[in-house]
């Protein structure tokens, strides 16, 4: 928590801060009945990212034993990115001109290339200067070290293709929206799960990580998103894509219930990071029962349901609840009870919104995005008034 008074920290305090104000933009919007392509950007670009943004300034950074120092880059690069982020979600309302998703996405890009430069001066000189490994104490936070450029690499590849969907540039991996939200998805924000996963998750439980499924996770997670981009919906190279990701993603939840097990820490944060993750293996299994003919493929639209709103939402809020613990906070509402609370109805409600998309149910759904966006308001009010407090002390 020190690290989050620093002056970087103050920068990571608004990212997150964005990030909340997206969460709320997507579960609220997906009520009032937001087109699926601007949920999708508010819910990765905008609520995901945005958290990974912030914490990379102060993260990244200390994988290799360095400090960010305090720049105008995380200023600049908020700008750039929530308002690319917003224009790309608004430009499919009606409403909205299609050239603002051209505008959004050069706002974008050009906050990306703010991030990805300023990493790379705080890291410049890291290779050949120290030790890369100075802070890695086993294998598998050795093998989590070699891949942190990988998910960073794929923001950059991810943000030329979506250049590229509003151009007439050809493509290097994604041809298509939903190939490009998967390299974002799949390729930067799962992939840092995993990354961070492998280093925080056994820290914050007090137990050694596994190295054999911790090095076989970070391998299937490095590769898989870039296949699947690349082949989307087509041939046996997407099977063999979808397999790969899918089997990461579930061992990666079964890694973390054998250290859940061993430890005796039990805290509200750490129940939604496990949690989070069950939802992951959850999406794994509706997108292998469409490719399987056990459910219509009318219903895969359950999969990037569960997938963003359970595995994605929940976990990134269960790590937010360990950066940022109700315990900080003195405010009416802030307690583990309440943001508990916000959690469980967060997953309990998009996994009954995507039960009834897969049934094709649209009562339920409903019934689903209520209690979701119920959940969402409530993590961040707790999460969000944290932020504040420790802003003002």
């Amino acid at each position: 928590m020190a690290a989050t008074r620093s002056g970087v920290g103050r920068w990571t305090r608004l990212f997150t801060l964005a990030g909340l104000a997206f969460l709320l933009l997507w579960r609220v919007g997906l009520l009032v009945g937001i087109p699926a392509r601007s949920a999708v950007h508010l819910a990765v670009l905008g609520f995901v990212l945005h958290v990974v943004f912030g914490h990379a300034y102060l993260l990244v950074p200390a994988y290799f034993g360095r400090v960010h120092s305090p720049s105008r880059a995380p200023r600049l690069h908020l700008a750039l990115s929530a308002t690319g982020a917003t224009l790309l979600a608004a430009s499919y309302l009606p409403v909205v001109p299609t050239r603002a998703g051209l505008a959004g996405a050069l706002l974008w890009a050009a906050g990306v290339v703010v991030f990805a430069a300023s990493l790379a001066r705080a890291l410049h000189g890291v290779v050949r200067e120290r030790d890369v490994f100075a802070d890695a104490s086993n294998s598998a936070e050795r093998a989590a070290v070699l891949v942190v450029p990988v998910p960073f690499l794929y923001l950059l590849v991810g943000t030329y293709d979506l250049l590229a969907a509003r151009t007439a540039v050809p493509a290097l991996l994604a041809a298509s929206p939903a190939a490009v939200s998967h390299l974002f998805a799949a390729g930067v924000a799962a992939l840092l799960v995993f990354v961070l996963g492998v280093r925080l998750l056994p820290r914050f439980l007090g137990t050694d990580p596994l190295a054999a499924p911790s090095v076989f996770v970070l391998a299937a997670g490095s590769v898989g998103p870039g296949l699947l981009a690349r082949s989307l919906w087509g041939g046996w190279l997407f099977r063999a894509a979808a397999a790969i990701e899918g089997v990461a993603v579930v061992t990666f939840f079964a890694h973390a219930a054998v250290l859940f097990a061993r430890s005796d820490r039990r805290r509200v944060g750490l129940y939604a990071i496990l949690a989070g993750l069950g939802a992951g293996a959850v999406a794994v299994g509706v997108a292998a029962s469409v490719a399987a003919g056990w459910l219509s493929p009318a219903r895969i639209v359950a999969h990037p349901a569960v997938a963003l709103g359970g595995f994605l939402a929940v976990t990134v809020g269960g790590f937010l609840v360990q950066f940022y613990p109700a315990s900080a906070g003195n405010f009416p509402g802030c307690s583990d009870t309440a943001v508990g609370v916000a959690l469980g109805a967060l997953l309990c409600g998009v996994l009954v919104e995507a039960g009834a998309l897969a049934v094709g149910n649209p009562a339920a759904v409903t019934s689903g995005r209520v209690l979701a966006a119920a959940g969402a308001v409530g993590l961040a009010y707790v999460v969000g008034g944290v932020v504040v407090a420790l802003a003002a002390r």
